[in-house]
């Protein structure tokens, strides 16, 4: 199934690129070849991370990374790590946030035993971004008042708490000496 998913996912590039969308890549390279995806995807030394950027130098698109690391639950939503996440919800820009930099947020968060632990999936992240997205939420004031606010509602693919938990009770700061 997951080489079926690759080929669907080159295929899926290729249609993009006949019809004039083609990745950023330099003028004389050649396309990245199915041996060259396939030991990327399959070398179990590169975190999720890593793999997205070895794929990004070979000039696949993101939505093609997306599906070619769908069992990668922190690289399957267009990636990210603790860094950029910490410094997107520091700089009060919290509709940036990608779904995997979501995830491994709450994680590290979770971590440093100061934070509820929420074990967030794929489609709860999303359900975050997407949330935070619609609504032009990029503060922690603007969150607490989104949260205090009785007539909005929160999704119910949101559990319970971890808007809050996560961005307005946990202490960024405390992440300082885990960023990479």
């Amino acid at each position: 199934m997951l080489r079926e998913l690759r080929f669907t996912a080159i295929g899926a590039a290729c249609l993009a690129a006949a019809s004039g969308c083609a990745p950023d890549r330099f003028p004389n390279s050649i396309p990245a070849s199915t041996d060259a995806i396939d030991r990327v995807t399959a070398d179990e030394d590169l975190s999720a991370q890593e793999k997205r950027r070895e794929l990004e130098l070979l000039g696949v698109p993101a939505d093609v990374i997306n599906a070619l690391l769908s069992e990668e639950r922190e690289g399957n939503q267009f990636g990210g790590d603790l860094r950029s996440a910490f410094d997107l919800i520091a700089a009060e820009r919290f509709s940036e946030l990608t779904p995997d930099e979501v995830q491994i947020y709450a994680d590290e968060a979770a971590e440093t035993g100061t934070a509820t632990s929420f074990d967030l999936d794929d489609s709860q992240a999303q359900a975050i971004v997407l949330l935070l997205r619609e609504e032009g939420i990029d503060t922690q004031d603007q969150l607490s008042a989104f949260l205090d606010d009785m007539s909005t509602e929160v999704p119910a693919t949101i559990p319970d708490g971890a808007l809050r938990g996560i961005f307005l009770d946990f202490d960024a700061d405390s992440l300082i000496d885990r960023l990479p």
